[in-house]
């Protein structure tokens, strides 16, 4: 946040603080929208420590869920199934899986279809072996 005096401020909707604060204890802070003034903690977030592994997922405020992974899929191509690092409460309404490059593959089509999505996997068709990482967002 811009370090402005208050005092210079005029216009009454400038008090409304705007946009996302973080404390020195690392808590995160949003204006609550009411024109008081006051920030809310971001209380129902379940961000994991390290989201820079293989395989993670983030529990945004509202519901929604971001997961992503890797897989090899078979050295034939085929279906490979992925199974999520948490359950969707009630539904994945988006998967992808993209090829990861450098790959062993001398250039050969390795694209993905998703095939199919519950709360819990999903699965993709290739059509040769490579290793691909996917996203899955859901609620």
């Amino acid at each position: 946040m811009a370090n402005v005096q208050h005092a210079s401020l005029t216009d009454p909707e400038l008090h409304e603080p705007k946009g996302v604060a973080a404390a020195s204890s690392g808590e995160v802070y949003v204006a609550d929208g009411s024109n008081s003034g006051a920030w809310t903690a971001l209380v129902d977030m379940d961000l994991p420590k390290d989201v820079t592994g293989t395989d993670g997922y983030v529990k945004l405020p509202g519901g929604v869920i971001i997961q992503w992974g890797r897989f090899t899929s078979p050295s034939s191509g085929g279906i490979s199934s992925v199974t999520f690092p948490t359950a969707f409460t009630t539904s994945c309404f988006f998967a992808y899986a993209s090829r990861i490059l450098p790959s062993d593959t001398g250039g050969a089509d390795t694209d993905s279809v998703l095939r199919s999505s519950t709360t819990t996997s999903a699965s993709f068709s290739t059509l040769n072996s490579a290793l691909f990482q996917w996203f899955a967002i859901g609620y």
